[in-house]
């Protein structure tokens, strides 16, 4: 069955202007009322604690927001097609996780408004990172459970070909957290292996469900394949000359 195709159009900053908004704590203190009986009298929230709710404290969590990023629109499924290996493997914390949105965009809308909240984004990655690593030990239905994992809502269409008479198969993703959810869908139910890179240590998929590497791949690019035998070339020569 041939894959379908997914879509996703997507807006990132290049020059990496998202940025990390500390937690904060603010102390809202009780508030004076006015009962409405006696001659204007006021009485303190705080003493009347057992009829009134007083003061609180109100904590806006570690966000990630926009700021002065100058947004570009692009698709990134189309360049970054192993993204949700990326994003599974990658954000660990805070750190990554900033360093994520700057390379690829907020998740969500809410993104490029009020912020997304760090804890969500990390807790994004650990839901991923343990479906992957649960398929790869093959025991990702114990993970699932019998009801298995609602990821999220899409937008599926049968859309006319390129070639005359054949129609594709269209998943339609409308953030980048979908986008990661859909292509991290087809992951599980695929024949790929996931696999590090022997050179930069990256994620990659090999074998079938892929069809872009062969099963027995261990780089994960042309370029590491290049550069790991160029590696080999040089230590070859310095061996010759050593003797």
């Amino acid at each position: 069955m041939t894959q379908p195709l997914v879509v996703c159009d997507w807006w990132k900053d290049p020059g990496r202007r998202f940025k990390l908004v500390p937690e904060k704590r603010i102390k809202h203190p009780p508030k004076p009322i006015e009962l409405g009986f006696g001659s204007g009298v006021r009485y303190s929230r705080s003493l009347l604690a057992g009829l009134l709710q007083g003061g609180y404290e109100e904590v806006q969590p570690e966000r990630i927001v926009r700021g002065e990023a100058q947004l570009q629109p692009y698709r990134p499924l189309e360049k970054y097609p192993d993204l949700a290996l990326r994003f599974a493997t990658v954000v660990r914390d805070t750190k990554s996780a900033l360093e994520f949105v700057n390379t690829y965009g907020p998740l969500t809308e809410a993104g490029f408004k009020d912020g997304e909240t760090v804890a969500d984004i990390l807790r994004h990655a650990a839901t991923a990172k343990t479906l992957i690593g649960s398929a790869q030990r093959g025991d990702l239905f114990t993970v699932l459970g019998e009801n298995g994992i609602t990821m999220t809502a899409v937008k599926v269409e049968v859309v006319p070909g390129e070639t005359a008479g054949k129609a594709i198969f269209q998943i339609t993703a409308n953030d980048l957290l979908t986008a990661i959810c859909v292509q991290l869908g087809l992951y599980l139910c695929g024949d790929a292996k996931l696999k590090s890179c022997k050179r930069c240590a990256g994620p990659f998929l090999s074998g079938p469900g892929d069809g872009k590497l062969k099963a027995d791949a261990v780089y994960c690019s042309v370029k590491c394949r290049t550069a790991a035998n160029n590696d080999l070339k040089r230590e070859r020569r310095l061996a010759k000359k050593g003797k």
